[in-house]
């Protein structure tokens, strides 16, 4: 800079600062090539970019980019009736031209984004996660605070997530978004509005399934001592069987594993009146997973819950289908009632009343319309036919993958595209103090 100051004084004022103007503007380039090539990230959009207008008729691409720690082999079945008709892909090189990129919470870093250059005006970038906010923030370790004005949606178990993804089977995609009030997000509205099964074929399938049940409860558990909310419930089951619950475990907790495999599973637990679906977290926002969903309802045993609140129970669950441990004063008693319904076939029964409501016949349920001894008669909606639930346990993490396409598929992420200021504030901050602890 001495050198070049020195040849100024040789030329006028105006030459001499039309170079200093130019180094700098040459320098400012070369900054901004590094930035974008490092793969750091901008929190802004080139909002006049004009890649694809709503409504076009094309395929919507979904690509992982930061992907599930295991090693996945779905699907992504075309459905009738507007479900399906994306593409699924775990190929980075898919990046630039893909509709949405999904970050899976337990695998993104801040470190590991897509360089700028990829980032489109009409490419939503989504972060997911189907763990709790507990387990994000406590094992996972991550704040989030990283991602300040990065990512467009959220894909999570929460009903205020831009994209639900709960842990329900597909084909209660409808009934969900119905019991949350997503209606706007739904194909069919009529599908969860009208009951078809008809009181007499209630009875006849409710007096089946309680044929088959020769033992009380069940539980299945691999994380015994992982985190502390896992702790919490090995100690909370020790002291059921204490009360005098006889229950059969299985998992790797009890050296008792059982197959990931959906029939096996459906077929061991169709044969115990109860479930219990304890979470490793305590009162996170809709955070209920499939140990109510595919091993209690789907399997068609009652689920007896722990983890979620009664008001979020009450709010996603059909009502009357589920014992919550927080209406038992005493585990003792809790244990008695399970005693006096396993010797009351008429009480018990009433916990699948749940079957005739709006909606419900969508809903897979073992034996009946979905699985081995599957009846035609009763499975009304054949798109909906047990050959679109995947057999093995994975299948249940699809549910978001179909609500982000019909979302791509409708034009959302042109239409209604907008940015997190803070991902941290709205998963943790709206948690109540029992999650977060």
């Amino acid at each position: 800079m001495k050198t070049l100051l020195n040849h100024c004084g040789r030329w006028s004022g105006k030459i001499c600062t039309r170079m200093l103007f130019s180094l700098f503007v040459l320098c400012a380039l070369v900054v901004v090539y590094l930035w974008n090539q490092c793969g750091q990230y901008h929190t802004e959009f080139h909002a006049d970019e004009k890649d694809e207008l709503p409504g076009e008729a094309k395929r919507p691409k979904i690509v992982y980019w930061a992907k599930p720690p295991h090693n996945i082999v779905w699907t992504f079945i075309d459905l009738p009736n507007g479900d399906g008709g994306c593409d699924l892909s775990f190929d980075r090189d898919d990046a630039p031209t893909a509709d949405a990129l999904v970050f899976v919470m337990k695998t993104c870093k801040p470190d590991d984004l897509p360089p700028f250059k990829f980032r489109r005006a009409n490419q939503v970038y989504i972060w997911y996660s189907h763990e709790s906010a507990w387990t994000s923030k406590h094992f996972y370790k991550h704040s989030l605070t990283q991602y300040d004005g990065y990512f467009n949606w959220t894909m999570t178990h929460r009903a205020d997530s831009d994209v639900v993804a709960p842990m329900w089977p597909i084909p209660a995609l409808d009934y969900f978004l119905y019991t949350i009030g997503r209606t706007a997000d739904m194909i069919d509205e009529n599908l969860a509005k009208n009951a078809k099964l008809a009181v007499e074929d209630h009875r006849s399938q409710v007096t089946l399934l309680v044929k088959m049940k020769t033992n009380l409860a069940a539980w299945i558990v691999s994380d015994c001592t992982l985190t502390q909310g896992a702790r919490s419930r090995t100690r909370l089951v020790r002291k059921l069987e204490a009360a005098g619950l006889k229950l059969s475990k299985y998992g790797k907790c009890v050296h008792n594993p059982l197959s990931f495999n959906l029939s096996v599973l459906f077929e061991t637990l169709s044969t115990f009146k109860f479930y219990l679906a304890f979470e490793n977290s305590f009162h996170c926002t809709d955070y209920i997973t499939e140990k109510t969903v595919y091993n209690g309802f789907m399997s068609g045993a009652v689920p007896v819950i722990h983890g979620p609140s009664k008001q979020d129970a009450a709010r996603l669950l059909p009502k009357g289908s589920y014992i919550h441990m927080g209406d038992f004063k005493k585990l003792k008693d809790l244990v008695n009632f399970m005693l006096y319904l396993d010797h009351n076939d008429t009480a018990y029964q009433e916990y699948f009343n749940w079957w005739m409501d709006p909606g419900a016949q969508t809903f897979p349920r073992y034996g009946f319309n979905f699985g081995a001894t599957y009846m035609p008669r009763i499975a009304y909606l054949p798109q909906y036919s047990h050959g679109y639930v995947q057999d093995d346990w994975l299948e249940n993490q699809r549910f978001g993958l179909y609500h982000l396409c019909r979302r791509l598929k409708r034009g959302d992420h042109i239409n209604q595209r907008h940015t997190l200021p803070s991902l941290a504030d709205w998963w943790y901050g709206s948690e109540p103090p029992e999650c977060k602890q």
